[in-house]
């Protein structure tokens, strides 16, 4: 895997969300009884179903410590502070 990481390269680093914009859909099957579990997991996490597999994702594709960042720089964002000072 290369060293890619979420977000570069993209004309414009200043947006609002710290992943990009969300535009591709993956779809799969999967039993009743995963998909209860999926939601149960979800839940447990604070989050719809669709917001948990995304993290999920995330984490796997890019490492979690990426995805901390990520969340850190998001939380800067919100709380108007530089991403040195939300650290």
């Amino acid at each position: 895997m290369d060293d890619k990481q979420i977000g570069e390269g993209m004309a414009r680093p200043r947006s609002s969300s710290t992943i990009g914009k969300l535009t591709v859909d993956i779809k799969t099957r999967v039993d009743d009884d995963t998909r209860d579990e999926l939601d149960r997991l979800a839940g447990d996490a604070g989050l719809n179903l669709s917001e948990f597999l995304r993290e999920l994702i995330m984490v796997r594709v890019y490492g979690r410590d990426h995805v901390v960042r990520l969340h850190r720089a998001r939380l800067a964002m919100v709380a108007g502070i530089g991403p040195e000072e939300g650290e």
